[in-house]
This record gives structure tokens, sequence and C-alpha cells, in this order.
């Protein structure tokens, strides 16, 4: 088993940087071996995560895809 820590994407990124970070969020998640865990702080807006929004693309059904919230203790 690999374990990848993908860069975040940020919305202060510049454009290419973003375009890239998508690029590479893709041909990771893409594998059908692959189990996707997005981690995210509780104080995130998820619909409008771009991370989760790739992987909802990518395993729409979400059969390989693992959420985990952080920082609930703030909201």
């Amino acid at each position: 088993m690999t374990l990848l820590d993908l860069p975040g994407i940020s919305n202060d990124s510049e454009t290419k940087v973003k375009d890239k970070i998508g690029e590479i969020y893709t041909k990771y998640m893409s594998h059908n071996s692959t189990i996707i865990i997005n981690v995210l702080s509780n104080e995130l807006d998820f619909e409008q995560n771009e991370a989760i929004q790739i992987s909802n693309k990518i395993d729409p059904q979400k059969i390989r895809t693992i959420y985990v919230i952080t920082n609930t203790e703030k909201s």
C-alpha cells in the first residue's frame, strides 16, 4: 500500500497552480485501487471544496471515498 498526501487547493493560488494540482489529484484518484481520503476542516464549505468536487467526479458513488472532518470542536 502507498499513501500519498497531496497538496491542498487554495483559492489564493494562481490559476496555473490550481490547474496543476487538479491534474495531480485526478491522476492519482483515477486508479481503481485508490482509496480517496478527504481530510477537511469543519470550518470549510464542503460543497465548494475543490478536492471534494474532484473526488465526486471520479468516485460519484463514493465507494472508494472516506471523509475525515477535523476541528469539530470549533462548530
